[in-house]
Formats: structure tokens, C-alpha cells, sequence
């Protein structure tokens, strides 16, 4: 790798020093928002030192995953109490609250982490129950009406890396070191159609491949035959996420 071809950019490290969960960046390529300890930090990245534009002040406790519609208008913020909080982007308003904790009458339930769908159909939310977060769920939510549309759960979900889009109506879930891969063609019982391992995972933007990281091993997989196979594979020194790739 020439690395003489690279250019750094800004250092953020000024945000980095405490309870920083995630970074997402809107897509006018501007701004980003930062899950940062109660708080949602929108922040102009064409600053110096990416300048601080506002704070979203509406959750009690430490924020764990936030994620944009794919239109960009909404931000969606989840805790570890089980609070997910809808914002308009333009205004910076809370529009919704919802309680994790009252799907399935759970007395302990932490958002892990928050996705939405390509199509802006579903919120998926993966969450941690149980008086010591003993095992995880999934609860797909329909974002127009907040109903439960199902909950996705497996044995050895006992933490969460990530959710994403694959292609239409195909979803990863990224759970207890594997990622399953869940058809909803069939709107009345969701599908899981392999399993793959993985730390964390992402897709190509068209859909014709998953890189996944687990064990400090890059895996590459192709979507485009009828099963899901492995293309590449490399070692890694070490990770801190997995994002999109064009």
C-alpha cells in the first residue's frame, strides 16, 4: 500500500475521550452525529476540529447506538435503559419515545443496537434482557406505526455487533461471534438462511457481497449465486467496526 497517497484530514480525537459509542455521518456529507454519553452531538465536519452544532438532550441514560432513516430526516437513539427516541434532523425535535421494555413486559432490556431498513419500512432494535442482559433479541419494529412486526432471537445471542441491509427483504444480524442472515420475503415468518462467522459485518451498497470480520480473520463473501460463498478471506491486526462499502 502506498501510503503516500493518503492524506489525513481532521483529528477528532478532542470527542474521543470518554463513552463515545458510534459515529454516523448524514448524508450531505456536512455533518455527523455522535452517541456520546446522554447526549446525541450533531457536528459540523467541514469545521476545524469538526465544531459542535447542537446537543439532543431527551435520554436519562448513556446512549448505546443511534442510527439516520435512509431519507436522512430522522435520528433514531437508543439507551441502556431500553429508551429509543425518533428526532427530526432539520429541527432537532423529538418526535417519539419508545419504551423496549414494555415489548414482552421486560423488566431489564438495553438497546445494543438500532438499524433501519433500506426500504425505511422497519427500525431494527437488538436488545439485551434479563436482570443480567442474559440473551439477546431482536425486535423489528414498522417505523410508521411503531407495531412489533417480529422478534428474531437465538441462543447465543448474548451481545451484538451490528444489523444491516443486504439487499431488499435480506438483513444480517450480528450476535455472540455469528452473523445470520434473515429473508423476510415472506411477510409472515422470517427466514434464517445462513449463518456466517462474525464479530462484525457490513454489504456492498449493491448488494453482491458481506465482508465480515471475526477472530481478527476479513471474510468476503459473494451474495450472487443461490448460496452465500466465501471469496476471499485476510488477516487483520485489529478491528474497531465494519461500514459500507461502495
Amino acid at each position: 500500500m502506498d501510503e503516500s497517497k493518503f492524506r489525513h484530514i481532521e483529528d477528532i480525537s478532542h470527542f474521543l475521550y470518554s463513552n463515545v459509542e458510534c459515529i454516523r455521518f448524514h448524508g450531505d456529507g456536512h455533518t455527523a452525529y455522535v452517541a456520546f454519553e446522554k447526549h446525541v452531538m450533531l457536528l459540523d465536519t467541514t469545521s476545524p476540529k469538526w465544531r459542535r452544532i447542537s446537543e439532543f438532550a431527551e435520554h436519562s441514560y448513556n446512549l448505546k447506538d443511534i442510527c439516520l432513516s435512509v431519507d436522512n430526516r430522522y435520528v433514531y437513539s437508543g439507551d441502556v435503559s431500553g429508551l429509543i427516541c425518533k428526532w427530526e434532523s432539520t429541527t432537532r425535535r423529538c418526535v417519539h419515545k419508545q419504551e423496549m421494555s414494555k415489548h414482552g413486559n421486560l423488566n431489564n432490556c438495553e438497546v445494543q443496537v438500532l438499524h433501519c431498513s433500506d426500504d425505511g419500512q422497519f427500525l431494527f432494535v437488538g436488545c439485551l434482557v434479563g436482570e443480567n442482559g442474559q440473551f439477546g433479541v431482536v425486535h423489528v419494529l414498522n417505523i410508521a406505526t411503531w407495531e412489533e412486526v417480529v422478534v428474531l432471537q437465538r441462543e447465543n445471542w448474548n451481545s451484538f455487533g451490528s444489523i444491516c441491509s443486504i439487499r431488499p427483504n435480506v438483513y444480517m444480524v450480528v450476535g455472540g461471534g455469528t452473523g445470520t442472515v434473515w429473508d423476510t420475503s415472506d411477510s409472515t415468518e422470517w427466514n434464517c438462511t445462513a449463518t456466517l462467522p462474525a464479530d462484525f459485518a457490513c454489504a456492498t451498497r449493491d448488494g453482491r457481497a458481506i465482508i465480515t470480520i471475526c477472530d481478527l480473520v476479513l471474510f468476503v463473501w459473494s451474495t450472487l449465486g443461490a448460496e452465500i460463498e466465501l471469496i476471499a478471506t485476510m488477516e487483520v491486526s485489529s478491528v474497531i467496526g465494519c461500514n459500507p462499502l461502495q
